[in-house]
């Protein structure tokens, strides 16, 4: 066995360089482990996060129509209203059909759709789908003749084109 050095008093050892190694080593050990477990926290925050998005965006596809479907309730009321009303008056029937289309009209406007004008409207294929075309010599350019169903704007964008028929130019 060898002797440890020690201070002149001889009461406290002098640390040789292992064991000022040694402890570093245990030093080193403790962060690491430190380090390691703030790892493993962050690592199963993260994945919380993406699990908690995933389950957020899906709820935001299932039920991201809350809203509309809550406005629409009172047309679908309305509708059922009319239809089993006790009034034999076509004219009665006809004006709680209006009432009924206007409301839904102003729930869609309110949601953002709006129509696409065609009525007296130069031919845009970006807006206007063309089902039939009708010669014409009273036109220079492609025009609208006739909407068979509306088109529609989502916040501006297109959601579906006016099925409509084009008068053209006769062509010599």
């Amino acid at each position: 066995m060898t002797a440890e050095p020690t201070t002149e008093k001889g009461t406290e050892p002098i640390p040789t360089e292992l064991d000022l190694m040694k402890k570093e080593l245990e030093k080193a050990k403790e962060d690491a482990a430190q380090h390691y477990d703030g790892y493993v926290r962050v690592l199963a925050d993260m994945e919380n996060v993406r699990k908690r998005s995933q389950r957020d965006k899906e709820d935001a596809l299932k039920f991201g129509m809350e809203g509309f479907f809550r406005d629409i309730l009172p047309v679908l009321d309305s509708l059922e209203k009319a239809i089993i009303s006790d009034s034999r008056s076509i004219e009665d029937f006809h004006s709680g059909m209006k009432l009924v289309q206007r409301q839904l009209i102003d729930l869609l406007e309110r949601n953002g759709l709006s129509p696409v004008d065609s009525a007296d409207k130069k031919f845009d294929p970006a807006f206007h789908q063309a089902i039939a075309r009708v010669e014409s010599q009273d036109v220079a350019h492609e025009e609208i003749h006739e909407e068979y169903a509306k088109g529609y704007l989502l916040h501006g964008r297109l959601l579906r084109p006016a099925m409509v028929s084009v008068r053209v130019p006769v062509s010599s």
